[in-house]
């Protein structure tokens, strides 16, 4: 409850002071109730207007990483090394950037084996088509009664439990075809 206050009063003098150390505080709040998009907008305002801030540094690399943007995780990096040298926040950001980017390639890997195994079963069942009574009343409807009773046919493989029904409305079908001369 009393972080909650420290958040509030940090938010309200950040808005006041752009250029106050607090909004690393206020972007770490954000970081913690998983806004990083929110955080990142902060922390690179706040690193234009304090850029030599190493904590700013650290919360949006950590930003960006929860985003998995590697890219830009490197980029401030590269910036923090070439800021503030290879301290021991540099040294352990490093880590972090080299720790989830193998845990990408690894994800990468396991989506990659996933598609090898899921593409070929939903190839093979990409030509099966699938029939309703719907479709054969719209045919029918239309005076289609050739298609009406293909579809008719295939609900019989589809639902042989209903075998019976299907092939007495094929029958009134073909008798609509013999009145009307189709």
């Amino acid at each position: 409850m009393q972080n909650n206050k420290f958040y509030e009063k940090a938010s309200l003098f950040y808005g006041e002071d752009a250029f106050s150390p607090l909004f690393t505080v206020v972007a770490h709040k954000y970081i913690k109730s998983n806004n990083p998009t929110k955080a990142i907008e902060i922390l690179e305002n706040g690193i234009k207007n304090t850029p030599n801030y190493q904590t700013a540094y650290l919360l949006l690399f950590s930003a960006y990483q929860m985003l998995n943007s590697s890219e830009k995780s490197l980029k401030i990096l590269e910036n923090y090394r070439d800021t503030f040298g290879e301290s021991n926040s540099f040294l352990l950001m490093k880590s972090l950037f080299e720790e989830s980017k193998s845990l990408l390639i690894k994800e990468d890997e396991i989506l990659r084996e996933l598609n090898e195994e899921i593409l070929p079963e939903f190839e093979e069942n990409e030509e099966e088509e699938f029939y309703s009574e719907s479709l054969a009343n719209i045919y029918e409807a239309q005076n289609a009664y050739v298609e009406a009773i293909e579809v008719l046919e295939k609900m019989i493989i589809q639902e042989p439990e209903r075998a019976d029904y299907f092939l007495e409305r094929i029958e009134k079908i073909k008798l609509k075809i013999t009145k009307n001369g189709n």
